[in-house]
């Protein structure tokens, strides 16, 4: 039998180290991790019970905000 070139990894088989994780960590402590705080499309959007519109910028922000708050294991993100 052939031996594989490639092994199946699942979520969170790998986790960022070293300079990734001290980037991620800087993203998080910067604009992405507090976006929802400073700029109204988002903090006030109807998506998150708001009352504007902006309806395509929450679920950008969302695309980058969960996975780095996921790869950080940051609850509080």
């Amino acid at each position: 039998m052939e031996k594989r070139k490639y092994a199946y990894l699942k979520p969170g088989d790998i986790r960022p180290e070293g300079w990734l994780r001290k980037q991620l960590q800087l993203q998080a402590r910067g604009l992405s991790g507090h976006l929802d705080l400073i700029w109204p499309d988002i903090r006030d959007s109807r998506w998150i019970g708001g009352d504007r519109e902006g309806w395509e910028r929450v679920p950008y922000w969302l695309d980058g905000f969960i996975p780095l708050a996921w790869l950080l294991e940051d609850e509080a993100l």
